[in-house]
């Protein structure tokens, strides 16, 4: 695959991602819950449960890293 094609993709795959949770999260609570558009999306505490642990996760990832070259770069000075 074209380099210039996979970013079209990634770009409509990530407008689409956002449009989708911005209807779910600003627009959702101000519909009536008998509403036919809560069958298109899940709980709204999922909506705020997800983003947290994956920066959670993202950001124990970043200091592990950070954490190990640290190290790695200390003990190759020694």
């Amino acid at each position: 695959m074209e380099t210039k094609t996979g970013g079209y993709i990634f770009l409509i795959c990530s407008v689409a991602f956002f449009i989708y949770y911005t209807l779910w999260v600003i627009v959702l609570p101000f519909v009536d819950s008998g509403n036919k558009m809560y069958s298109f999306f899940p709980s709204w505490e999922i909506a705020f449960g997800v983003p947290v642990v994956c920066i959670i996760i993202g950001a124990s990832i970043v200091f592990v890293f950070i954490s190990l070259v640290m190290i790695t770069s200390d003990v190759k000075e020694n």
